[in-house]
């Protein structure tokens, strides 16, 4: 069985992973600017985004696996900053048909699509207002549907070495470079655009007791500790 390692990116300071549960059978690597946090191994944040604003820093790690992971990884679970494990993230992937998706991510328990999406994304001030109407307009003018589904990207599974996540993840990071900063709108647009079958984990659940894999904290320096 492939070795899976569970990975996040902070900088700036902005918060502290949570430590991994204990007697994980994964390996936990966290790429920062800052010192390692507790039971996860330090990385720096490739030299090659040092031109980029501190969220697509962080975005570009999230989202290109295939480029920034160590290369003996195969299968990798990325986590972002806030979440919690409740359980061991190494039991995502086996239960992952990586046959019929190399990518597993969470649909969102809330919002069905990237119109209620970027309307949520607008309410609470994490996108300006300008780059959201040019982003929906777009996605209007191809064709994009309402009701389209949405996906929670706090968690993603992949083999992220095939070559049709290779190109999808391109093409999403590509979508968070050149327009919104918030991965979530442009996932499930990048993945119409490109043909791209995802799949859906829902055991995955969030929440204390005996079902819940992860928990999330607020997300934020003010957190910290």
């Amino acid at each position: 069985m492939d070795k899976v390692v569970c990975y996040t990116c902070v900088t700036g300071g902005y918060e502290v992973p949570p430590p991994p549960p204990a007697g994980s059978a994964a390996d936990f690597l966290c790429f920062t600017d800052g010192p390692a946090p507790e039971g996860w191994t330090a990385l720096p944040v490739p030299e090659e985004l040092s031109g980029l604003d501190q969220v697509r820093r962080q975005r570009a790690v999230k989202i290109c696996a295939h480029r920034y992971l160590p290369s003996d990884y195969l299968v990798s679970v990325w986590s972002d900053g806030n979440v919690a494990w409740l359980k061991d993230p190494a039991g995502l992937p086996p239960m992952c048909d990586f046959t019929v998706s190399p990518l597993y991510v969470r649909v969102h328990p809330a919002r069905r699509c990237v119109y209620e999406e970027a309307e949520a994304v607008r309410r609470m001030g994490k996108e300006d207002p300008a780059v959201l109407a040019r982003v929906l307009a777009r996605y209007r003018d191809g064709g994009f549907p309402e009701n389209a589904g949405l996906a929670e990207t706090n968690i993603l599974v992949r083999r992220h070495f095939d070559p049709s996540c290779r190109r999808f993840c391109d093409r999403w990071a590509s979508e968070v470079m050149l327009w919104s900063k918030r991965d979530q709108l442009s996932f499930p647009y990048a993945a119409r655009e490109l043909g791209f079958v995802y799949g859906t984990m829902p055991w995955l659940y969030r929440g204390d007791g005996s079902s819940g894999w992860f928990g999330t904290l607020p997300h934020g320096r003010a957190r910290r500790g």
